[in-house]
């Protein structure tokens, strides 16, 4: 060909980076050469045509060199930092640019926050947080990285850190709508997992433990925030529990189990009530001993709705474990069985619950702890019609003559609201006289575990169903514990059947009194039905306190 075209040899340039501008293209108007078969043969139309789309080239890249200077976001300023190595871009959501790291500038850095400072309410919604995501899903072929979102600005000078944990999502875009006012007061600093990333959970932990031991090894003093969302949460525990020398604070966040939860406790909205040493009733738990080993005991309403209500509010006021003890068939179903993704015998241990025995009984005493004991069982959880608050408990006194030994302090309670919640249509006596429904009782409980089969009497007859009950528009839960029974000291009464049975009797009167007292004073309560709670709430928005009678 000749000319300066010919002069082309393979090699390599060496040349410098800059910090990214931008790359403009422009299409000129298209030339139409349909219909002109019949000029193959002219030389000069062809080489006008030639000549007319090298000039139009080179119209267009003068058009672009003179224009690129009026774009205000040529060289951006807007970039976020990625493993400390790049930037990217979310000005656009359909383009990220790239530039190398280097320095932070401590220039024009707040020292601190101003009066009234914009802290970014309402400027970003969940429709910016859906664009983002749907940018950052895209797959690069890139591993798991760090990045600081625009939004967040320049947080003021020394901010702690801010470690945001995504949930299985992975995008890190969790923050999106918080970016602005987080920034002003942490570094933040966000994990972005992309979609078709395979490291494995042990390689996600090493690389926020890098990240955490470097900002450490560089900052002692600074403490780290771990912010993890639900799968995230997971995470911030882990790198957390191998690193127990740090200065980590975890926050641990999980939406949508909250809500749940929010609504269950609107759907029951347990009012506890307690006595104090004196005598007197007080809302809430302020009359349970702050030292164990304690033995709350009282009467198991329908299926049991009691514990989910009540272990809660004990983790909640108390910061206190109080463990159930449940029933040992609770803990041996089958997988095909099971039609929930978390078994629910993994539901049992994460309340704190253990299968009823003596020896299990022992050890939590033995170790202080706080024990949840229903001597009616089975047969009063799954009572039958019309025995609503009546107890069904043992002649034998199987667990006072064990708190006396270990100088348990006893502390008994009645639990009243089962009747505001269902309504039993078919229960065990009716399931008796369904052929096919007494069939299915009979197979289930074949190889099944009795656990009072041995003392006879009405609790012995506690075969386990399902009854089929109606739900109600939700009335409400209500607990009362009476005045604590200490028995430390008394361990020279053992032998003492007299005391034993007395202590028993005085036991088993103080459930009965208590259950007669809520039934008589929820009807004072105006705020027993849920509609008037959910008014309460809507008004209040805490579900911690909602009003009740006055005790």
């Amino acid at each position: 060909m000749g000319g300066g075209i010919a002069e082309q040899p393979l090699h390599f340039p060496i040349f410098m980076p800059k910090l990214p501008g931008r790359i403009y293209y422009m299409f000129g108007k298209p030339i139409r050469t349909k219909g002109k078969v019949n000029m193959l043969n002219d030389k000069d139309y062809l080489k006008e045509l030639y000549s007319q789309i090298k000039c139009d080239v080179e119209s267009n890249m003068a058009y672009l060199l003179n224009k690129r200077e009026e774009d205000p976001y040529r060289v951006s300023r807007d970039f976020v930092k990625i493993s400390g190595a790049s930037c990217i871009e979310w000005k656009s959501s359909g383009v990220a640019s790239y530039d190398c790291g280097g320095k932070k500038s401590r220039k024009n850095v707040p020292q601190n926050l101003e009066h009234l400072w914009d802290d970014g309410y309402g400027t970003r919604t969940m429709k910016d947080y859906a664009e983002i995501s749907m940018d950052l899903i895209k797959s690069d072929g890139g591993p798991p990285r760090w990045f600081c979102p625009v939004a967040c600005g320049s947080p003021l000078e020394d901010s702690p850190l801010l470690f945001y944990l995504p949930g299985i999502d992975g995008t890190g875009a969790g923050l999106v709508i918080h970016e602005k006012a987080l920034g002003k007061v942490y570094h933040v600093q966000c994990l972005h997992i992309p979609v078709w990333d395979r490291t494995p959970l042990e390689g996600l932990i090493e690389i926020v433990e890098e990240i955490v031991m470097n900002e450490h090894t560089l900052s002692p003093s600074k403490p780290i925030y771990l912010l993890g969302d639900s799968f995230g949460g997971s995470l911030a525990l882990a790198v957390a529990a191998r690193n127990p020398t740090l200065d980590l604070i975890l926050i641990l966040a999980n939406p949508e189990c909250y809500k749940k939860i929010r609504w269950y406790r609107l759907f029951t909205g347990t009012a506890i009530f307690s006595t104090m040493e004196d005598g007197k009733i007080v809302r809430g738990l302020a009359g349970i001993p702050d030292e164990g080993p304690v033995l709350a005991v009282g009467n198991h309403t329908f299926w049991g709705y009691d514990v989910f209500s009540l272990v809660p509010e004990f983790m909640r006021e108390k910061k206190i474990v109080l463990h159930g003890l449940a029933h040992p068939e609770a803990y041996q179903y089958r997988v095909e069985d099971e039609h929930i993704m978390i078994p629910f015998t993994n539901t049992l241990k994460s309340f704190g619950a253990v299968p009823v025995s003596a020896r299990n009984l022992y050890k939590l005493l033995s170790t202080k702890s706080y024990a949840l004991l229903y001597p009616g069982g089975a047969r009063e959880s799954l009572h039958r019609k019309g025995e609503s608050y009546k107890l069904f408990w043992p002649e034998k006194q199987e667990f006072v003559r064990m708190a006396v030994k270990l100088g348990a302090t006893i502390i008994p309670f009645g639990a009243v609201g089962e009747d505001d919640l269902s309504e039993q249509l078919i229960d065990y006596n009716d399931m008796k006289n369904i052929p096919f429904l007494n069939d299915m009782v009979n197979d289930y409980n074949q190889g099944r575990t009795n656990v009072r089969a041995e003392i006879g009497g009405e609790i012995a007859k506690q075969p386990l169903h399902v009854p089929i009950f109606l739900p109600k528009l939700p009335g409400r839960l209500y607990f009362k514990f009476g005045k604590p029974i200490q028995t430390r000291g008394k361990e020279n009464m053992l032998n003492d059947k007299d005391y034993m049975r007395d202590l028993y009797l005085q036991i088993r009167r103080d459930v009965e009194k208590n259950i007669a007292y809520l039934l008589n004073k929820r009807n004072e309560d105006p705020y027993r039905g849920i509609v008037e709670r959910f008014v309460w709430h809507t008004n209040y928005g805490s579900l911690d306190q909602v009003p009740s009678f006055d005790p």
